[in-house]
């Protein structure tokens, strides 16, 4: 129940990602500094971050599956999530229906999960994250700030209310196993993917699943950076 919180809201859901996409603290994308690398707040955008290293700002979600996403995080974690626990069987009517997207968008998201079912199972079967494990990810890190009481919207609560009551009749076995490795998946650098994966071109997307998976998953779905033997299939990101 502890990581289900973390998908409430925005705020919950990128301390999760901090401490799955940087178990040992915040790495800057662009030139690997890890001492000199602040978080900004005032008007910068959640999950904001500089390094004093090579003076460059960057997200969270830079170089990762969720890079350039128009979707709030939590709405995509919480489709990872219920993708992951119905093991892609989850319709696309009721995905649609649950985080407020299009049914194209759901539609894409189902499919791409779907062809990743082979590559989680064998995760799943090789080296699952144990209970102590998932326990550790739902805590903030030593070198997290302490979390902020967070006031989420009307809105956020009631899609929040409609994810758990979807959860409740479609978890199978290890959910929080099967969602904390589809994260880390696509919360990692290109650069810690063990093989390259391959371009858009090269998996069969057409003009237009090009564009949408752009508009649905971020930026970063064209540059390639998802990792292999399925999770190019996914894609990079989910809902807004």
């Amino acid at each position: 129940m502890a990581l289900l919180q973390c998908l409430r809201h925005d705020s919950a859901a990128y301390g999760l990602m901090e401490r799955v996409a940087w178990p040992d603290g915040p790495v800057c994308p662009h030139c690997g500094a890890r001492d000199r690398v602040r978080r900004l707040g005032g008007s910068t955008g959640p999950g904001t971050w500089k390094c004093y290293d090579c003076r460059r700002i960057f997200s969270l979600r830079s170089r990762t599956g969720f890079h350039a996403s128009h979707l709030p995080l939590h709405v995509s974690l919480q489709a990872v999530y219920l993708l992951a626990a119905s093991r892609a069987e989850f319709s696309a009517t009721a995905l649609a229906k649950v985080l407020g997207v299009s049914l194209r968008t759901a539609c894409q998201l189902k499919q791409r999960a779907r062809d990743m079912m082979p590559w989680l199972a064998q995760q799943l079967a090789a080296s699952p994250p144990g209970p102590r494990e998932i326990a550790a990810w739902a805590q903030p890190a030593p070198w997290q700030d302490p979390p902020q009481r967070a006031q989420p919207g009307w809105a956020c609560e009631r899609r929040f209310e409609r994810f758990m009551d979807a959860l409740a009749e479609w978890r199978q076995a290890q959910p929080d196993a099967a969602f904390l490795l589809l994260l880390k998946a696509l919360s990692s650098p290109p650069q810690e993917v063990a093989a390259a994966p391959p371009a858009l071109a090269d998996v069969g997307l057409g003009e237009d699943d090009t564009l949408q998976l752009e508009l649905d998953f971020g930026a970063g779905a064209m540059a390639g950076h998802v990792p292999p033997d399925g999770l190019s299939r996914l894609g990079a990101q989910l809902p807004a």
